[in-house]
């Protein structure tokens, strides 16, 4: 069996990073966690006036790429387990987020001194998200 599958649906890939992105910008706005994030991070309304104004495309657009691509290795997790439920998916979404997210982002708190906090707001997005993407990557394959 390949390693790496590039017969994959594609099609999925791109709804799961869609979907991941979309939860990217609600978890952030103010619905969510947005003003503990900024408050966190000392970022002020002005200096997302000025993000605003200078544009924000280059962020975004990589932001989305970077989502196709945890997408695409997601799928290749997904199928290498051999799952084909919504559940079975988020559970493998959940399995890749501790062995890649959790871990690393750790590094942030301990060597950056960064505040618990924050990495529960980024961590937490990172798990719903991978979880989102791994159930959607299960059921469409």
């Amino acid at each position: 069996m390949a390693i790496v599958d590039f017969n994959i649906d594609l099609i999925a890939v791109l709804i799961s990073a869609v979907a991941y992105t979309a939860l990217g910008f609600v978890w952030y706005s103010d619905m969510l966690f947005g003003r503990q994030w900024r408050k966190i991070m000392k970022i002020t309304a002005s200096d997302v006036a000025k993000a605003k104004k200078k544009g924000m495309a280059m962020g975004f657009t990589a932001t989305f790429v970077a989502s196709i691509i945890s997408a695409f290795v997601l799928a290749q997790f997904v199928r290498l387990a051999g799952v084909s439920s919504a559940l079975e998916g988020a559970m493998v979404g959940g399995v890749a987020w501790v062995g890649f997210i959790a871990t690393v982002l750790l590094t942030s708190v301990v060597y950056e001194s960064k505040p618990i906090k924050l990495y529960t707001i980024n961590a937490g997005y990172h798990l719903v998200g991978f979880a989102v993407m791994g159930a959607i990557l299960a059921s469409m394959a």
